[in-house]
């Protein structure tokens, strides 16, 4: 099972997170990433939410600006779909 460890540089706020696999896992992701051109950082990078993401989840969390509907057709209207 892989393991994993954060740790912070707070000099400039960079995060290292490193994961600890065996070498058949880390060899498919490896291979998995020369075929798509991309590094397993990019493919890690690619995964988290950017920040308009990230402040609707926050407005959601927040119950800021939310939209209540009858049904999924209600709702298409509201929001001119």
């Amino acid at each position: 099972m892989p393991m994993g460890m954060i740790s912070m540089n707070s000099r400039n706020k960079q995060f290292r997170i490193t994961v600890e696999s065996d070498m058949v896992v880390h060899k498919k992701l490896k291979t998995s990433d020369v075929v798509q051109g991309t590094s397993m950082r990019d493919d890690k990078l690619a995964e988290l939410p950017n920040d308009e993401t990230i402040q609707a989840i926050e407005e959601v969390v927040n119950r800021k600006d939310l939209i209540y509907a009858e049904d999924a057709e209600d709702l298409f209207d509201k929001l001119g779909v």
